[in-house]
């Protein structure tokens, strides 16, 4: 019996020597045939080569998982193949979205502070200066005056103009008024009177449309209307 046993011992050595070396030159599982006199040895002989290409197998699972997972990173965009690390990057993406731009502040200005502006455009003519009184308009601002046929456009056409208005001497003073003011712009629009220094005076209509720039209100248009009495 002890013989037997050393036989079938034998066989199963013989035969995982020559199977093990074949699977791992070839990759795959070879049949090996063994010729014995006993079924009962022959029986074994097989399983125990079974077991070590069962065992050969797992060990080489973990390589074929990672073959498997290499053949499967590179993922088609589009327009290429993007590499392993890219899928990484836009799940860091998704988990981190960039910050929405921040929307802009209305910040209307209150009524009191447009009604200033007529002051401080008042205060100009009282100076007799036309330049301090053209520095209240936008550039592209649009005037058009009391006491004028001719619409003015630029810096020096403003300027013109005032230069005859100014010699009048006018004070002007708000009569009735609205006031609109949105964020950057607001609208002053009513009834004012001109006191000139000669004693004369002339009611008119005006609108005085205001824009914020750089921080800054300025005229963007302004027309003015003698009463049609």
């Amino acid at each position: 019996m002890k013989k037997n046993q050393m036989t079938i011992c034998s066989l199963a050595l013989a035969v995982l020597a020559q199977s093990v070396p074949a699977m791992a030159a070839g990759g795959q599982a070879q049949t090996a045939r063994v010729k014995v006199k006993d079924r009962a040895a022959a029986s074994q002989a097989v399983a125990a080569l079974q077991a070590a290409t069962v065992e050969q197998a797992a060990s080489k699972q973990p390589d074929d998982a990672l073959v498997a997972a290499a053949a499967t990173s590179a993922v088609d965009v589009g327009h290429g193949q993007a590499s392993a690390a890219e899928p990484a990057a836009d799940a860091t993406a998704v988990a981190n979205p960039a910050p929405a731009p921040a929307a802009s502040v209305c910040e209307p200005p209150f009524k009191t502070e447009i009604a200033a502006l007529f002051d401080r455009w008042n205060a100009a003519l009282r100076s007799k200066d036309p330049k301090k009184v053209v520095a209240n308009y936008a550039p592209g601002s649009v005037l058009i005056p009391t006491l004028s046929d001719r619409v003015r456009f630029t810096a020096t056409e403003k300027e013109d103009y005032f230069v005859h208005f100014l010699k009048r001497h006018p004070e002007g003073r708000i009569d009735d008024r609205v006031i609109e003011v949105d964020c950057n712009s607001a609208v002053d629009s009513g009834l004012y009177t001109f006191r000139f220094g000669d004693g004369t005076q002339v009611r008119a209509r005006y609108t005085f449309t205001y824009k914020r720039l750089d921080g800054e209100w300025l005229i963007s248009s302004h027309h003015s209307s003698a009463m049609p009495e």
